[in-house]
């Protein structure tokens, strides 16, 4: 049992640092993405298509928040504008580096993968649902 726990611990280390180094990204992402009125103006520029959409919808968000008020609230799902993506697309690629963290736990797996004499392909033969208790069995 102490094998799982030490690769619990690993890698909760693992993300728990990714995530660390995150918050130490967040002034430099924000200088250069949110508060540079050039980028801003740049950005707005790039997604101006949006600007409709965006006004249209400042009275439908208040709308929202008075149905919320009332316990009216439905679930609209509409799609992000270019400008809400391009957002995310700073947050995920730049500040939280999610294809780091991804590339940091592959790693971490597949060196354990291979110390423990298996293949990737036998791991994910493995990870099928009909077979997690075999899985469940072998980390113990």
């Amino acid at each position: 049992m102490d094998n799982v726990t030490d690769h619990k611990t690993a890698l909760e280390l693992l993300i728990v640092e990714h995530f660390n180094q995150a918050r130490d990204r967040i002034d430099s992402v924000c200088v250069e993405h949110f508060f540079s009125l050039r980028a801003v103006t740049r950005r707005h520029w790039t997604y101006r298509k949006d600007i409709p959409q965006d006004i249209a919808a400042v009275p439908r968000a208040g709308w929202s928040l008075v149905k919320k008020s009332v316990g009216k609230a439905s679930r609209e799902v509409r799609q992000p504008s270019g400008k809400e993506r391009a957002l995310a697309d700073i947050v995920t690629r730049e500040l939280l580096q999610l294809d780091g963290l991804s590339e940091k736990l592959n790693t971490y797996l597949e060196i354990e993968v291979s110390e423990a004499g298996l293949t990737v392909d036998q791991l994910s033969r493995f990870l099928d649902k009909d077979n997690a208790r075999l899985v469940e069995g072998w980390l113990q």
